[in-house]
């Protein structure tokens, strides 16, 4: 009996050492600068360029790891179109869960904050506005890329009509696929074709998440 508890015990540890690893790898992949500018530069008509900054933020935290992310056209890149905060923690079994927070007030005060830290020092830890249902669960694949989605249609959202929305994406060393998909209430979508986003920091691809990209459409109207 004692030796298959202590098995037991050696074998959750070796669980507990495997995911730490692969937490620290994503939340290394999630942190940097990329772009979209490779898909920009084959079809400029239906891509823009845009530049992805994601930086990681109160480290001191031990509630998660928090990054604050931004999004911005290459043109006006001191006018973010999209900015929020991230609290990437382990979920159940071998899942990692990535929940998005909007900022309070006027997001363009910190505009930047990726490059220049200081700018979120007037940022208290319980600032950021949680967005419920905006929660990515991934997981590692046997490929060594990260996988995940949203869950259901707990990610409301009345763009371009719709009612809900969905997020895939896959993280990988050298780029982030992402892709969305509006529906309505009845569950009939309402965006007429996928729209994918992948960007790039520039180094060699390592490996493909071909399961996004062989689904790749031009962005819809």
């Amino acid at each position: 009996m004692n030796v298959l508890i202590g098995m037991t015990l050696v074998g959750l540890n070796a669980g507990c050492k495997s995911k730490q690893r692969d937490f620290d790898l994503l939340s290394k992949w999630m942190t940097g600068t990329c772009s979209s500018s490779e898909q920009h530069q084959v079809d400029p008509e239906n891509y823009f360029e845009i530049r992805l900054h994601i930086s990681r933020i109160w480290p001191e935290r031990r509630d998660g790891r928090w990054f604050y992310v931004e999004q911005a056209m290459t043109a006006s890149a001191d006018r973010p179109y999209r900015q929020r905060i991230y609290r990437l923690t382990m979920g159940r079994n071998a899942t990692f869960e990535s929940d998005i927070h909007e900022l309070p007030g006027d997001p363009l005060q910190y505009a930047g904050a990726w490059r220049s830290p200081a700018l979120l020092d007037g940022l208290s830890v319980d600032a950021p506005i949680p967005r419920p249902g905006r929660k990515v669960v991934l997981k590692r694949t046997p490929e060594g890329a990260f996988r995940g989605s949203t869950i259901d249609d707990g990610c409301k959202s009345d763009f371009r009509g719709a009612a809900y929305v969905t997020s895939k994406a896959v993280i990988l060393a050298d780029r982030l696929v992402a892709w969305d998909r509006g529906y309505d209430a009845e569950g009939k979508q309402t965006w007429a074709r996928p729209m994918v986003d992948t960007f790039s920091n520039g180094s060699p691809p390592r490996n493909s998440p071909s399961d996004l990209e062989n689904r790749q459409t031009n962005r819809g109207t």
